[in-house]
């Protein structure tokens, strides 16, 4: 849910009801198909220029993660964009 102060501060309001609606969702597919290919023309042209390109593991955002204090069952696709 997009209340917290500190997103508020940071983010446009005429943003925030997007934000309200949206957050918690992943992205949508083809957005993600389009960054995906434009990753993988980059790592091309690095390659083709004799770079070696590493990539790295796919997220796993559904994971549990703790600290000592809280926690907490992963991050969505959209709030792991924006750490904070």
């Amino acid at each position: 849910m997009f209340s917290l102060i500190s997103q508020q501060a940071n983010t446009y309001e005429k943003h925030w009801d997007f934000y309200h609606a949206e957050g918690g969702k992943g992205f949508p597919q083809d957005h993600l198909d389009l960054a995906y290919t434009e990753i993988e023309e980059l790592c091309e042209v690095l390659r083709q220029e004799g770079v070696i390109v590493k990539r790295p593991d796919p997220v796993k955002w559904d994971d549990w993660y703790e600290t000592p204090d809280f926690k907490s069952q992963g991050m969505t696709e959209l709030t792991g964009t924006f750490p904070q």
